[in-house]
């Protein structure tokens, strides 16, 4: 009896320390705050037919919008064991979780799409680097302005 008792104490005790350690994680991978929007991830994977070609993305506000700031993805994000989802327009899930911290910056995540068919889920492991990138807009004033915009790169 005594032994069972320690042992659930210990599980419990590794539970809330790996609870802690993903909420710390996703804390990491935000923009300002904001936990980055499934959608966004979903921009970089590689297509069913192979595809590669978005190698990144922009997060932040450019003389438009990035893409934490459009319309593209206004969906609800739910957080389900550490999977961070969204169902997009068409009724298709996509979901991302956060493996590990590589580096500064550098972070392993796990994707998953779920689809019809006879697969039912393709999953893919991307390394994903959080980085700023300087580019230069046009003012009202006519002259050429630096400014920092955040991306998400593969």
């Amino acid at each position: 009896m005594r032994i069972t008792v320690l042992l659930f104490i210990s599980l419990l005790v590794v539970s809330l320390s790996y609870a802690n350690e993903e909420s710390k994680l996703i804390k990491r991978f935000t923009f300002d705050g904001e936990m980055i929007h499934p959608g966004c991830i979903r921009e970089l994977i590689t297509e069913l037919n192979g595809d590669d070609i978005v190698s990144s993305i922009h997060i932040t506000r450019t003389f438009l919008r990035g893409c934490q700031d459009s319309n593209k993805y206004h969906q609800e994000v739910n957080i389900d064991n550490n999977l961070i989802l969204f169902k997009d327009d068409e009724g298709s899930k996509f979901g991302y979780s956060l493996i590990r911290e590589l580096d500064d910056s550098k972070f392993l995540i796990k994707t998953i799409e779920f689809i019809d068919g006879s697969l039912g889920r393709s999953v893919e492991i991307l390394i994903l680097s959080l980085e700023e990138e300087p580019i230069y807009e046009f003012t009202s004033e006519g002259k050429w302005e630096k400014k920092l915009v955040k991306k998400l790169k593969k």
